[in-house]
Formats: C-alpha cells, sequence, structure tokens
C-alpha cells in the first residue's frame, strides 16, 4: 500500500510501551506485500520490525530491538492507516511484548513529511 513505501513516521501517541517514546522514528520500505520498518529514539539504539500488509493497508508484523541499555525485546504489532480529508494520514495500533501477551499497548504514528 502506498502508505508504507519509502515513509517515515513518529511515534506521537504511546501507552506506557517500554522504550518507546513519543518521537521514535520508524523508517519504512516496502517489498510487494512485505513491509520492513527500521526504527530509533530517546530509548532505542536499534529496532526492526517486518510484516505483511494486506488489501486495506493493515499491517501485522514482528519487532525487535535493543535499547540503551544493551537489553533486547520483541514482540508483534498491527497497525490501521487512518486517512484525513487534507490528505494527511496516521497509523494506529497496537504494540505487544512477548512475555507480555496479555497486554496490548496502544501506539499511534504520525506520517512525516
Amino acid at each position: 500500500m502506498q502508505y508504507f513505501n519509502n515513509r517515515i513516521f513518529v511515534s506521537s501517541t504511546t501507552d506506557t510501551i517500554r522504550d518507546i517514546a513519543t518521537g521514535t522514528r520508524f523508517h519504512f520500505t516496502k517489498y510487494g506485500g512485505i513491509i520492513r520498518a527500521k526504527f530509533f529514539g530517546e530509548n532505542i539504539k536499534n529496532g526492526e520490525l517486518i510484516g505483511m500488509v494486506n488489501q486495506l493497508g493493515e499491517l501485522k508484523a514482528i519487532f525487535n530491538y535493543c535499547n540503551k541499555e544493551s537489553q533486547f525485546y520483541s514482540g508483534i504489532c498491527s497497525f490501521k492507516p487512518k486517512k484525513f480529508s487534507n490528505k494527511s494520514y496516521k497509523l494506529q495500533g497496537l504494540w505487544t511484548l512477548s512475555g507480555d501477551e496479555m497486554k496490548e499497548n496502544i501506539l499511534v504514528l504520525d506520517y512525516y513529511d
């Protein structure tokens, strides 16, 4: 979908997600139906997610990252695009860390032009 290819998104709203702070940057690329993103931010040295996008632009992915304390985390996430009348959009999603499957965290990413 057009929402992901060569796009940068920045986290604007997070629940209390470990290490994902407002301003975390996600750099997306698209290869057919496969989406890949690298991300980094205030508390994250290096992160990566990879997943599949469907015809509606909904992304289901796995992620892993290393924080500034050199601790590694992984989990699953899903995002749905939300388009606005001014042609801007954001990705609204759920972020779940492995080992904490009972807690789904809300994560909103704003398109960064």
